[in-house]
């Protein structure tokens, strides 16, 4: 029994729309559909009945998987914990005088990154 392409495709779609939206995204930040990364990144994995899921895995374990009966809303939570990611990268490469950071600030860098991928987020 083979996956569904076509679904893999649409979603691939809309992942590269969002994407492209912002720019400088490391590699290994982008989500991938039906490849497993096994650096706790999170990525999609479609099964067989085209049920969606939301998979974390590291070091060949599974850590994570979230079952998504709506393409937005897995959409969305891919898109929050990459907006993390890059929140923390941002505060992190352009933190002064060696400050601690600040969750408040991480907070809304990653808020201002989720409105540029989806301004409903």
């Amino acid at each position: 029994m083979k996956k569904d392409k076509e679904l893999e495709f649409k979603i691939v779609q809309k992942i590269n729309q969002l994407l492209a939206k912002v720019e400088d995204i490391p590699k290994e930040f982008i989500p991938k559909v039906n490849v497993s990364n096994d650096l706790a990144y999170p990525y999609i994995d479609i099964g067989f009945d085209g049920t969606l899921y939301l998979v974390v895995r590291e070091r060949g374990i599974e850590q994570e998987r979230i079952i998504y009966n709506n393409l937005d809303l897995l959409l969305r939570e891919i898109f929050e914990r990459l907006s993390f990611e890059l929140a923390v990268k941002y505060e992190l490469e352009n933190r002064k005088d060696d400050s601690e950071y600040s969750l408040k600030k991480i907070e809304k860098i990653q808020n201002d990154y989720l409105k540029k991928f989806n301004e409903d987020w």
